[in-house]
């Protein structure tokens, strides 16, 4: 009798060391997925960063614009004779 509680034992630690690998498994696979996921995505500037750089590119966009106003009154005084 004892036998058959031994074999009962066996095959549940089996059953058990089955379970366990296989989540370990979709543990890895869903790790290897997040990775390559993370890798694969376009870099995101820090909050700080992006804060920061808000406000720079608004005076680069500003600037941008009164360079192009400049260009074209220069144009215009300039005229035909150029």
């Amino acid at each position: 009798m004892w036998m058959h509680y031994a074999l009962v034992e066996l095959t549940l630690a089996n059953d058990r060391t089955r379970e366990a690998e296989e989540q370990a498994r979709r543990w890895r696979l869903e790790r290897e997925a997040r990775e390559a996921a993370r890798q694969s995505a376009e870099p995101q500037p820090s909050r700080a960063r992006a804060w920061l750089a808000a406000p720079v590119r608004a005076l680069s966009n500003a600037t941008h614009g009164f360079s192009e106003v400049a260009c074209s009154v220069a144009t215009r005084i300039e005229g035909p004779a150029a």
